[in-house]
């Protein structure tokens, strides 16, 4: 314990369900370290969120899962920003900062179907 006051702490993360678990990993994560403190979760619909149909490779832009996320950061309405590290932009953003990473889970899921099975072809869900 820093023995600082109790700060409320807001996460942005994107609102889909796994970017929600995500956040909360590291929410839970933080109030056992910092008990003192409080985290909460911040949602917020990003670029990518609101051009589904979009191809990345066809976007005007780079990080458009997460370019909202550090705007948040930026403007003052999030303290911290919870995002999976394979969507981030090649070149950081000036003056934030990739301050932790969780431990790595399991590495080990495979999709195994038989020809001609694609992701493509799964049912929805």
């Amino acid at each position: 314990m820093l023995g600082w006051p109790e700060v409320r702490f807001r996460l942005a993360t994107r609102g889909s369900t796994l970017a929600k678990i995500q956040a909360q990993l590291v929410a839970d994560a933080l109030a056992r370290r910092y008990p003192e403190h409080e985290f909460t979760l911040t949602p917020l619909t990003t670029h990518g969120d609101r051009h589904p149909s979009m191809r990345l490779s066809e976007s005007p832009r780079e990080g458009v899962f997460v370019k909202d996320l550090e705007q948040a950061l930026l403007d003052g309405r999030a303290e911290l920003a919870v995002h999976s590290a394979k969507d981030l932009p090649t070149l950081p953003t000036p003056r934030l900062t990739l301050a932790a990473f969780l431990p790595r889970e399991d590495a080990r899921d495979v999709l195994i179907a038989q020809p001609p099975g694609t992701l493509a072809r799964l049912p929805p869900g």
